[in-house]
Protein backbone atom coordinates (compact mmCIF):
# COMPACT_ATOMS: atom_id res chain seq x y z
CA UNK A 1 0.00 0.00 0.00
CA UNK A 2 2.92 2.33 0.63
CA UNK A 3 4.03 2.21 -2.99
CA UNK A 4 0.54 3.06 -4.23
CA UNK A 5 0.28 5.94 -1.76
CA UNK A 6 3.65 7.31 -2.88
CA UNK A 7 2.70 7.13 -6.56
CA UNK A 8 -0.64 8.80 -5.84
CA UNK A 9 1.00 11.67 -3.96
CA UNK A 10 3.61 12.09 -6.68
CA UNK A 11 1.02 12.26 -9.45
CA UNK A 12 -1.13 14.78 -7.56
CA UNK A 13 1.89 16.91 -6.68
CA UNK A 14 3.36 16.86 -10.19
CA UNK A 15 -0.02 17.69 -11.77
CA UNK A 16 -0.77 20.30 -9.08
CA UNK A 17 -4.22 18.78 -8.60
CA UNK A 18 -6.18 19.22 -5.36
CA UNK A 19 -6.70 16.26 -3.03
CA UNK A 20 -10.23 15.75 -4.44
CA UNK A 21 -8.59 13.85 -7.32
CA UNK A 22 -6.99 11.26 -5.01
CA UNK A 23 -9.33 8.47 -6.18
CA UNK A 24 -8.31 8.89 -9.83
CA UNK A 25 -4.63 8.97 -8.83
CA UNK A 26 -4.96 5.79 -6.72
CA UNK A 27 -6.84 3.97 -9.47
CA UNK A 28 -4.23 4.96 -12.06
CA UNK A 29 -1.38 4.00 -9.68
CA UNK A 30 -2.85 0.51 -9.21
CA UNK A 31 -3.33 0.16 -12.97
CA UNK A 32 0.34 1.11 -13.52
CA UNK A 33 1.53 -1.24 -10.76
CA UNK A 34 -0.24 -4.15 -12.45
CA UNK A 35 1.74 -3.43 -15.63
CA UNK A 36 5.17 -3.64 -13.94
CA UNK A 37 6.96 -7.03 -13.75
CA UNK A 38 6.90 -8.62 -10.31
CA UNK A 39 9.13 -11.34 -8.87
CA UNK A 40 6.08 -12.94 -7.27
CA UNK A 41 5.21 -14.17 -10.76
CA UNK A 42 8.70 -15.19 -11.85
CA UNK A 43 9.15 -17.91 -14.43
CA UNK A 44 11.67 -20.60 -13.54
CA UNK A 45 13.96 -21.94 -16.23
CA UNK A 46 14.92 -25.62 -16.53
CA UNK A 47 17.83 -25.24 -14.06
CA UNK A 48 15.51 -23.84 -11.39
CA UNK A 49 16.83 -20.29 -11.49
CA UNK A 50 14.67 -17.27 -12.17
CA UNK A 51 14.52 -16.52 -15.89
CA UNK A 52 12.28 -13.47 -15.90
CA UNK A 53 9.56 -11.77 -13.95
CA UNK A 54 6.24 -11.20 -15.68
CA UNK A 55 3.46 -8.68 -15.17
CA UNK A 56 0.09 -9.43 -13.59
CA UNK A 57 -1.57 -8.46 -16.88
CA UNK A 58 0.50 -10.99 -18.84
CA UNK A 59 -0.13 -13.72 -16.26
CA UNK A 60 -3.89 -13.17 -16.46
CA UNK A 61 -4.31 -12.48 -20.20
CA UNK A 62 -1.30 -14.41 -21.56
CA UNK A 63 -0.18 -11.44 -23.66
CA UNK A 64 1.64 -8.16 -23.12
CA UNK A 65 -0.21 -4.88 -22.86
CA UNK A 66 0.05 -2.26 -25.59
CA UNK A 67 1.25 0.98 -23.97
CA UNK A 68 0.56 3.24 -26.97
CA UNK A 69 -2.68 4.53 -25.39
CA UNK A 70 -1.05 5.52 -22.08
CA UNK A 71 -0.84 9.29 -21.46
CA UNK A 72 0.61 11.64 -18.85
CA UNK A 73 -1.75 11.98 -15.87
CA UNK A 74 -3.69 15.30 -15.97
CA UNK A 75 -2.75 16.26 -19.54
CA UNK A 76 -5.18 18.14 -21.81
CA UNK A 77 -7.60 15.69 -23.41
CA UNK A 78 -9.60 16.04 -26.63
CA UNK A 79 -12.36 13.50 -27.19
CA UNK A 80 -13.81 12.87 -30.64
CA UNK A 81 -17.60 12.71 -30.65
CA UNK A 82 -19.22 9.91 -32.60
CA UNK A 83 -22.06 10.82 -35.04
CA UNK A 84 -24.72 9.34 -32.75
CA UNK A 85 -23.94 11.84 -30.00
CA UNK A 86 -23.47 14.75 -32.42
CA UNK A 87 -26.02 14.55 -35.26
CA UNK A 88 -25.65 18.13 -36.55
CA UNK A 89 -23.22 18.47 -39.46
CA UNK A 90 -21.94 21.92 -38.53
CA UNK A 91 -21.19 21.33 -34.84
CA UNK A 92 -17.50 20.48 -34.14
CA UNK A 93 -16.82 16.82 -33.48
CA UNK A 94 -14.09 17.41 -30.87
CA UNK A 95 -14.62 18.04 -27.16
CA UNK A 96 -11.77 20.48 -26.47
CA UNK A 97 -12.82 22.39 -23.40
CA UNK A 98 -11.66 21.59 -19.89
CA UNK A 99 -11.05 17.83 -20.21
CA UNK A 100 -8.10 16.21 -18.45
CA UNK A 101 -6.82 12.64 -18.68
CA UNK A 102 -7.25 10.78 -15.38
CA UNK A 103 -6.42 7.17 -16.19
CA UNK A 104 -7.00 3.99 -18.10
CA UNK A 105 -9.85 1.53 -18.01
CA UNK A 106 -8.86 -1.92 -19.20
CA UNK A 107 -6.18 -1.88 -21.87
CA UNK A 108 -7.47 0.57 -24.46
CA UNK A 109 -10.12 2.81 -22.88
CA UNK A 110 -9.08 6.22 -21.58
CA UNK A 111 -10.86 8.08 -18.80
CA UNK A 112 -11.24 11.85 -18.92
CA UNK A 113 -12.70 14.31 -16.44
CA UNK A 114 -14.30 17.67 -17.20
CA UNK A 115 -13.08 20.25 -14.70
CA UNK A 116 -16.07 22.59 -15.03
CA UNK A 117 -19.03 20.19 -15.32
CA UNK A 118 -17.45 17.50 -13.06
CA UNK A 119 -18.40 14.75 -15.54
CA UNK A 120 -16.34 11.74 -16.53
CA UNK A 121 -16.20 9.97 -19.89
CA UNK A 122 -14.59 6.73 -21.00
CA UNK A 123 -13.72 6.39 -24.68
CA UNK A 124 -11.19 5.21 -27.23
CA UNK A 125 -11.44 7.92 -29.89
CA UNK A 126 -9.37 10.74 -28.51
CA UNK A 127 -6.26 12.84 -28.72
CA UNK A 128 -4.24 14.60 -26.06
CA UNK A 129 -1.57 17.19 -25.56
CA UNK A 130 0.85 15.73 -23.03
CA UNK A 131 2.67 19.05 -22.65
CA UNK A 132 -0.42 21.03 -21.70
CA UNK A 133 -1.75 20.71 -18.15
CA UNK A 134 -5.15 22.36 -18.11
CA UNK A 135 -5.98 22.29 -14.43
CA UNK A 136 -3.13 24.53 -13.34
CA UNK A 137 -3.93 27.00 -16.11
CA UNK A 138 -7.67 27.14 -15.38
CA UNK A 139 -7.46 27.65 -11.61
CA UNK A 140 -4.59 30.13 -11.70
Amino acid sequence: MGLIKTKMRSMLYEARLPHEFWDYAVEHSVWLKNQVPTEALSILNTVGKLAQAITLYKAWNERLLNFTKLLVFDCAYYSLLNPGRNPNTFIPRILKDDWIYVGMKRSSFRKAYNIRSKKEIVDTDSDANEYNFLYTRLVS
